[in-house]
């Protein structure tokens, strides 16, 4: 039985089986990541990408960030830490792992930044880039914790 399917049988309380927080935790990102995904790219579909949806996408990305800060912390401190007692260099893996993700944010921030100082008819080109790595970061921490889910 996978962990995904041990997150939907009925009558399995958090409680009893801890690891339905992270499983949630990360269908929840899971949701987030598509849909801002999805909004992206309709938006580039469109070419209506106005300040208005910058606005939005830097307003997203900051919780995102800051709950991937914090998600990774626990993580490393944590729930690594244990695992590491089983597979060895979990840690350090994870660790670069992370880091990755904050470079791949810290690219979707300097779009952003790009695109709210752009003239409107030059976006399409900066907007192009957002929606690369915004499905990189969703490609990247979906494999993430599909490994997570896996070994823990």
């Amino acid at each position: 039985m996978s962990a995904f399917e041990l997150a939907v049988i009925p009558g399995v309380r958090l409680r009893e089986a801890p690891v339905l927080l992270l499983l949630h935790f990360h269908n929840a990102l899971r949701e987030e990541l598509a849909d801002l995904r999805r909004t992206a790219a309709e938006a580039l579909d469109s070419r209506i990408y106005g300040p208005d949806l910058i606005q939005e996408l830097r307003r997203r990305f900051e919780f995102l960030k800051l709950v991937n800060k914090y998600h990774s912390v626990a993580e490393d401190e944590v729930i690594f830490r244990a695992l590491d007692v089983h597979v060895k260099n979990v840690v350090s893996a994870y660790s670069l792992e992370h880091t990755s993700t904050e470079d791949i944010l810290d690219s979707i921030f300097h779009y952003l930044d790009v695109l709210e100082k752009e003239d409107e008819k030059r976006l399409s080109k900066p907007f192009q880039e957002l929606v690369y790595f915004i499905c990189t970061l969703q490609s990247s921490i979906c494999k993430h914790m599909a490994k997570e889910e896996e070994q823990v």
